[in-house]
């Protein structure tokens, strides 16, 4: 029994770090390049750019969505590459198909079914809203950019291998989907403070967002720039007001939840004693 009432308080105990544990979830975001279609010259190496915004988190997983392009023939003469901010590069595919439709829209992912088609592979397929896994004699995945850092430049370049045909065509579309690493938030605050006076938190988040408080303060937004430390404003419920007042001062939890400008969310949660300042 002694040992039954040890496993059932190590439980409880384990329930409890749970519910107070910060909780983080990742963020999902589409960036669209605006500087397409872009013209593909017989043995041309051209690229389309797009730019994730600052202050995003790093990459958990990155897809090529929304990928077409527009030959009128000898589309096998075509590659791709990938670019990432720092420069690092993969290569998408290095042999395209002879025949593509302009309306093409496939998706180059790691997780789905079937590789790329090369040459005539494509011949009968529907290339509009399709999944395909990159291919390349680099034996990369897309996951090669995984844990990169996301914002800045990006580019892809279309590259026509000029072997033997003349034809040239246009880089219709493309994007990039990308699931964010979640951000990380740190919130501190002074041991003690007085009730009249100013009441803040110091917060830092990885990224730009906004962090809202609760738990035993009045709901207040307070606008997060990544790496930088921000005063975050609170005002004690009433509950917990007329507890100081009754008491001379009370332990307030205060939650911190913050979310980024893709979803991601993190939640803290800070303790700080308010004493009545009129006592």
């Amino acid at each position: 029994m002694r040992h039954l009432k040890g496993v059932i308080a190590a439980i409880v105990a384990a329930v409890a770090v749970l519910a107070t544990a910060s909780s983080a979830f990742a963020g999902v975001a589409v960036y669209t390049s605006t500087d397409v279609p872009k013209f593909v010259n017989d043995g041309g190496n051209v690229p389309s750019t797009l730019t994730v915004p600052p202050g995003r988190t790093a990459i958990h997983l990155i897809e090529v969505t929304n990928y077409g392009y527009g030959w009128s023939a000898s589309g096998q003469e075509l590659s791709a590459q990938l670019f990432a901010p720092d420069g690092s590069s993969m290569n998408l595919f290095e042999i395209g198909c002879f025949s593509w439709p302009d309306d093409a829209s496939i998706t180059l992912t790691d997780s789905a079914a079937a590789a790329l088609p090369e040459k005539h592979g494509c011949d009968g397929l529907n290339l509009v809203g399709t999944s395909f896994r990159p291919v390349n004699s680099q034996g990369r995945k897309l996951s090669f950019f995984a844990g990169k850092a996301a914002s800045g430049p990006w580019a892809l370049r279309s590259i026509d291998a000029s072997n033997g045909f003349t034809n040239q065509g246009d880089l219709d579309r493309w994007a990039l989907r990308i699931t964010h690493f979640p951000p990380t938030l740190k919130a501190s605050a002074p041991s003690s403070v007085k009730l009249g006076g100013g009441l803040t938190l110091k917060a830092t988040a990885n990224a730009n967002g906004a962090v809202v408080t609760g738990g035993g303060a009045k709901p207040e937004t307070t606008r997060l720039v990544a790496g930088k430390a921000t005063d975050v404003p609170y005002r004690p419920t009433k509950k917990v007001k007329r507890k100081i007042k009754k008491k001379g001062k009370a332990r307030v939890n205060i939650a911190l939840a913050f979310t980024d400008e893709t979803g991601g969310t993190e939640t803290q949660t800070v303790s700080v004693t308010i004493k009545d300042s009129a006592k």
